[in-house]
């Protein structure tokens, strides 16, 4: 199944705003979506009016937030992996899917209520990164669906919007003669399937990963920091496999979601879908700051790339057998 493109629109040809500039507008605790919404169901108005109740003032009784516990662990985990390491070339992604127990083969079962991040030292567990094809078709309706939400323009209420692109690549894997035939140093050379022409060599190293179980939702989700270095053309070894890539990606601001239909060279189809944090050099500025002392939005900037994820998790999709 190929995904389906959003309605075409004419682009206007305005330069993208700044999304760093627009932090303190999208994380705003005060803020309670709940307020826009409006009933559909008919009741009789009260005889007495009741009382407003007054603004809360402060926070907490020490007027400040506590840290919510999971993105500051992730965003700690970020730091170690991309700022204190000074690592080149990184990529952070996070992929949808499943915990599995190996011991089972079935999705992994804890006796938790929400949301947790895994010590996977301490299971024997995999993560895959699959969906079936009629819940990657739901995806595709719901990002095309968020993106022409996106392009609407309401007096007062401004949206950024969405970008949107639709690519069909083939990936070749090679053995590498330099660096031995492990997996991780595999080079990956990607084409164009239309044109054959080369868009990238790289070999992909994963530095850390965290998995993130997710009790109350169909999904769970594992969040990697790779480091995706360019491989300068050079003899390569055996070619070890082939994938046919066919992928709509949905970005807005620095996050880019991409939804992909994979077919192997034995014609086996496999979906998938990812959230990537985008312009690391402007994460580890950040990052920088908050070693520093200064002010930074490190954690705002973590926390908006969970939120992403979190919207897709918790998409509540039936029938899907």
């Amino acid at each position: 199944m190929s995904g389906e493109n959003p309605p075409k629109r004419p682009c206007s040809g305005a330069s993208d705003p700044n999304p760093y500039d627009k932090y303190a507008h999208i994380v705003d605790a005060s803020s309670n979506p709940l307020d826009k919404e409006k009933s559909d169901l008919s009741y009789e108005a009260p005889t007495k009016q009741l009382s407003v109740p007054k603004p809360l003032a402060e926070p907490s009784f020490l007027n400040l937030v506590p840290h919510d516990e999971l993105i500051r662990f992730i965003s700690d985990f970020l730091f170690h992996n991309c700022v204190t390491e000074s690592l080149k070339y990184v990529e952070i992604e996070a992929k949808i899917g499943h915990i599995v127990d190996t011991m089972t083969g079935e999705r992994l079962w804890l006796p938790v209520l929400t949301e947790t991040i895994i010590n996977s030292n301490e299971l024997k567990i995999k993560f895959e990164s699959n969906m079936t094809e009629l819940q990657h078709k739901y995806f595709n309706r719901f990002l095309n669906a968020s993106f022409e939400k996106s392009q609407i323009k309401n007096k007062g209420q401004s949206r950024i919007p969405m970008k949107y692109r639709h690519t069909k690549e083939i990936d070749k894997f090679y053995n590498n003669v330099s660096f031995g035939q492990g997996f991780q140093n595999r080079v990956r050379i990607t084409t164009d399937k239309k044109t054959g022409q080369i868009i990238s060599r790289l070999i992909k190293t994963r530095i850390a990963s965290i998995n993130i179980f997710s009790p109350r939702t169909q999904f769970d989700w594992r969040l990697s920091v790779n480091v995706e270095m360019p491989f300068e053309p050079r003899p390569l070894g055996a070619l070890v496999m082939e994938r046919d890539k066919d992928r709509l990606s949905y970005v807005h601001q620095f996050c880019q979601i991409d939804l992909s239909q994979v077919i192997s060279e034995n014609g086996s189809k496999t979906h998938e879908l990812e959230v990537e944090l985008l312009d690391i050099d402007e994460l580890k500025k950040h990052g920088n700051a908050a070693s520093l002392g200064q002010s930074n939005n490190f954690e705002n900037i973590v926390r908006i790339f969970v939120d992403n994820v979190r919207i897709l998790v918790r998409q509540n999709i039936t029938n899907t057998h």
